[in-house]
């Protein structure tokens, strides 16, 4: 994004571009967060500042939560900035919906609201045969298939997480990969439909809360 409006003219050359969450804005004591704040507004000042969900800034029970002041002072520097700075709000949708009524004037300085649609399943295997190709890994035949079907399932869940869930998914394919091969002899570069099945069971209860610790 950094990159396209510095093509546009919009942005400088080299905008810097900053991302950042709650854990980053929010301060531990009064008048910590509002420093915080400023200082990440102000080393974004010229670019980009990306805030990755940014619903969880006032993903509380409490109104005294210092998320609210954190959305005060980013509504303030919305102004401030507004030729010399793109602030973009991410999160899910129903969540952000509720997240720019959080503030008044918050909606109003959002001119762009844009949804993304989840990737579809031959997209995510293409993103995990990605992650797959930078490594010795290769599929046994009959993966691709296995993939796609559960692909085209688990996309329709509620919060889907996309490249993220298919990135997770690739790291307990390698662990349950390496399980079969502790135990049985074979290829150590090849992932089989047990592999493949095994990690969907597992990916099922992390889904369910049912794995706290351990692999």
């Amino acid at each position: 994004m950094g990159r396209i409006l510095s093509e546009l003219k919009i942005l400088g050359h080299n905008a810097p571009f900053v991302e950042t969450s709650r854990e980053q804005l929010i301060g531990k004591f009064i008048g910590h967060t509002e420093e915080k704040v400023l200082e990440t507004v102000n080393n974004a000042v010229g670019g980009v500042l990306f805030i990755d969900e940014a619903y969880s800034l006032v993903n509380c029970d409490s109104n005294n939560d210092f998320g609210y002041q954190a959305i005060n002072v980013l509504v303030n520097q919305l102004d401030i900035h507004k030729n010399d700075l793109c602030v973009i709000f991410a999160g899910y949708k129903n969540e952000m919906i509720d997240f720019l009524k959080s503030n008044a004037g918050l909606a109003s300085r959002i001119p762009f609201k844009i949804e993304f649609n989840n990737y579809n399943e031959n997209e995510l295997f293409d993103i995990l045969n990605h992650f797959i190709s930078n490594t010795d890994f290769k599929f046994e035949e009959g993966c691709k298939e296995l993939l796609l079907e559960h692909f085209k399932i688990v996309k329709t869940r509620k919060n889907f997480g996309n490249g993220r869930y298919v990135r997770n998914f690739f790291e307990r394919l390698k662990i349950k990969q390496a399980n079969r091969i502790m135990i049985e002899t074979g290829d150590i570069n090849l992932i089989t439909i047990v592999d493949i099945n095994n990690s969907i069971e597992s990916m099922k209860m992390i889904h369910k809360e049912e794995v706290k610790i351990g692999f």
